[in-house]
């Protein structure tokens, strides 16, 4: 009979050291969920200010590109209108090579 008292005693108190156990895991697990979704936000934060940053400079990029095609264009407009007071040969390359700059900087914006 002690026997059996004695083997009961020792099986609720492992069934509490179990139990107890299990509490300690889903707590500490509970902590670590809310940590890393803290750690997380924080991520977020910063993926969306730096696509914020990329988005402006892309725009400038945009410029950029809108400004060089401009100067392409008064390059050979400027080239063509000297050849054709100069009539030069010369001039009139490079106003043809500023045209063909021109063109293929139009054809990459609008089909790449």
């Amino acid at each position: 009979m002690a026997d059996t008292s004695v083997k009961t005693a020792a099986e609720e108190m492992l069934n509490l050291f179990k139990a107890a156990q299990n509490d300690y895991t889903a707590r500490r697990y509970r902590r670590e969920t809310n940590f890393h979704q803290r750690t997380g936000d924080l991520y977020e934060l910063r993926v969306r200010k730096e696509s914020v940053a990329s988005e402006r400079h892309r725009g400038r990029s945009r410029q950029f590109f809108y400004l060089m095609l401009c100067a392409q264009a008064g390059v050979a407009i400027s080239s063509i209108s000297l050849a054709a007071k100069q009539k030069s040969l010369f001039w009139g390359l490079a106003g043809t090579l500023g045209l063909a700059a021109l063109v293929l900087s139009i054809f990459v914006y609008l089909y790449m």
